[in-house]
């Protein structure tokens, strides 16, 4: 890495970035599954305007459309992407009656649309719970429960887990695969396309 200026440096292992100061960020995402080390680069000048999380999009891209927000392995996503794809996934959580104070759980790797659900979360006042996906079944059962989880989303690898306790969820409303899968889920990308991208207007 090569730090220039202002520059804030954050280490991330297995849990989410919530910085809503300003500065340039370069972070780091190790999976210890496969030993793999992978980049996620997050670039934010410093704006007045940007006061929470669900700022930053907004802001970054009206100044900043087309340059790269986000990059994953080989996957970019620019600021007005993040911005368009939040607000979809925002509109589509209001339309479940999924708003301020609603629990959302995420189980699943890092991927560009973690960060465009913790985006939609913070723009409807959702609380966004990440839930370690080390964890065996019976503890992901109990949080699930004890925080009042309404909506889950899962990656592939942990749909069948899922499967297994779903008697021992009743209060997850819908369940959601972030990829393809034979379970009965519904599909992130299907799930995400119909509600507007328009921009979310939610007082914090």
């Amino acid at each position: 890495f090569q730090i220039l200026g202002d520059v804030t440096l954050l280490r991330l292992y297995t849990g989410f970035m919530f910085f809503t100061k300003c500065y340039l960020i370069h972070s780091l995402v190790q999976q210890y599954t496969n030993y793999k080390l992978y980049q996620i680069k997050l670039v934010m000048i410093h704006n007045k305007e940007i006061l929470t999380l669900a700022d930053l999009p907004k802001v970054q891209a009206r100044q900043f459309a087309d340059s790269n927000a986000l990059r994953f392995n080989n996957k970019l996503l620019t600021y007005s992407q993040l911005e368009s794809q939040s607000n979809r996934v925002g509109h589509a959580l209001l339309s479940e009656e999924i708003g301020p104070g609603s629990r959302v759980g995420f189980l699943a790797k890092d991927s560009l649309k973690s960060y465009e659900i913790l985006f939609a979360c913070s723009k409807i006042n959702a609380v966004f719970v990440p839930i370690n996906w080390r964890l065996a079944a019976a503890e992901i059962a109990y949080i699930l429960r004890d925080a009042n989880v309404e909506n889950l989303f899962v990656g592939s690898d942990f749909c069948q887990l899922v499967e297994s306790i779903r008697s021992e969820i009743d209060g997850v409303k819908k369940i959601i695969a972030l990829e393809k899968t034979d379970h009965n889920c519904s599909m992130y990308d299907i799930w995400c396309q119909k509600p507007s991208d328009e921009q979310l207007n939610i007082t914090v």
